[in-house]
């Protein structure tokens, strides 16, 4: 059986080592915006990503982290409503998924919200006092 291996960023890397160490497995790579020099543990990207939140309103940075605290504790000890209402909104349909999984994507939708140039809209949207109140915890 033959495949194409598609991946962006590192995954775009992966793709294009996995063509040239198995040519017969995979007929084509696409590596979309692959990374050329990959570099183990890379905590520059985090760091950029917190500069830019700290360039944000007051508060960005701080309901972030809040956001994070409340949606960890309500994996780690929310009951089965609290985890729901939390699943929903993040269209998450796979119950069984490891908080630390799910605390990546969450993770990964701030640095996204940053990288691709909504940050201001982002930090807007989270530092209303909606998002500051105890909206997980008390649900359900």
């Amino acid at each position: 059986m033959q495949w194409v291996v598609i991946g962006g960023s590192y995954p775009g890397a992966l793709a294009a080592w996995f063509k040239n160490l198995y040519p017969d497995l995979a007929v084509a790579a696409w590596a979309s915006s692959a990374v050329v020099n990959a570099i183990e543990n890379f905590t520059a990207f985090d760091q950029d990503i917190m500069v830019k939140t700290n360039s944000s309103q007051d508060g960005c940075t701080e309901a972030i982290r809040k956001i994070n605290k409340d949606i960890y504790a309500t994996l780690q000890f929310g009951n089965a409503s609290q985890k729901q209402y939390l699943y929903d909104a993040f269209s998450n349909s796979n119950p069984d998924m490891y908080p630390d999984d799910f605390m990546f994507m969450v993770a990964d939708t701030w640095a996204m919200g940053v990288q691709s140039g909504s940050r201001i809209a982002m930090c807007n949207y989270i530092t209303l006092d909606y998002f500051l109140n105890d909206t997980i915890k008390n649900t359900g």
